[in-house]
């Protein structure tokens, strides 16, 4: 299968999933391998995370604002917003702040931290993340989470993609 091949068949995967192509899929696409490798991590998110898909969206657009990413951050809003996420959250998210929710808030803030931390966490930190509530599996799952952000993070801050209207 040709790259131009392969490319088509990740545009309809995004038009399948999102209704169109976002922008971010397109750039990424310009390496069909990179594209699929971004998909293929954000499908097992939400297949067989075990955080809902508000969690997934405040996780992701905390991560997103703490990259400086402005496609990210307005996407995850969106999609935030989508998720069922209330505005007030998605603003507090978006500006640094622990959401009122408290499930969220501890979520957002381990992400933060073990992001912060590059996963160097002491033990102090690990109970901290226990404390509330989170079990070592979520903390494994953060990581996979951070680790597939950081692919079109990079990539929107070479690029400097256009944001979609759909994310606007």
């Amino acid at each position: 299968m040709s790259n131009e091949e392969k490319r088509e068949e990740i545009f309809d995967r995004a038009r399948k999933k999102f209704g169109f192509v976002p922008n971010v899929i397109k750039e990424l696409a310009l390496s069909p391998v990179v594209a699929e490798a971004y998909m293929t991590g954000v499908a097992a998110q939400e297949r067989g995370a075990s955080f809902t898909k508000q969690e997934l969206q405040a996780i992701n657009l905390a991560l997103s604002a703490a990259e400086g990413c402005k496609y990210c951050k307005a996407a995850h809003s969106a999609m935030g917003k989508m998720a069922g996420l209330a505005p007030g959250e998605i603003e507090l998210i978006k500006t640094g702040n622990k959401p009122e929710d408290e499930r969220l808030a501890a979520l957002v803030g381990a992400a933060r931290l073990v992001r912060e931390k590059r996963g160097k966490l002491t033990t102090d930190d690990l109970k901290q993340i226990e404390f509330s509530g989170i079990v070592k599996s979520e903390i494994y799952e953060l990581i996979m989470l951070i680790a597939n952000k950081v692919i079109p993070t990079y990539i929107n801050h070479i690029a400097g993609t256009r944001i979609d209207r759909e994310f606007s």
